[in-house]
Parts: C-alpha cells; structure tokens; sequence
C-alpha cells in the first residue's frame, strides 16, 4: 500500500468520521423512533450517542 500524504491521510480519515457519524445517527433515528421516548430517557450520562451533544 503506497504512503499517503499527511493531507490524503487526514482526508481519509474525515470520511470514515462523517460515515460513522452518519451511521449512527441513522440508527438513533431508528431507535428513537421504535422505543418512543427511550432516548430522551438516557439522555443523562446513557451509553448511547446523542447527536446533538457536541464534546
């Protein structure tokens, strides 16, 4: 595998975070939308992603 440049690697690695990104918010879509208010309810320190929370 040829070496990518500082700038190729970091462009990959954007790509993979809005993927993962993307991903996940789709599934917490789907989650919220099958347990009602389930994801409000572990809104406090839950185990689950809130896509609206920015670190």
């Amino acid at each position: 595998m040829s070496k990518l440049s500082p700038k190729q690697t970091r462009r990959a690695a954007e790509v993979k975070i809005q993927e993962g990104l993307g991903r996940q918010q789709a599934f917490d879509e789907l989650m919220v939308e099958g347990t009602g208010l389930k994801g409000r309810s572990e809104e406090h320190g839950g185990p689950t992603h809130d896509p609206h929370h920015t670190t």
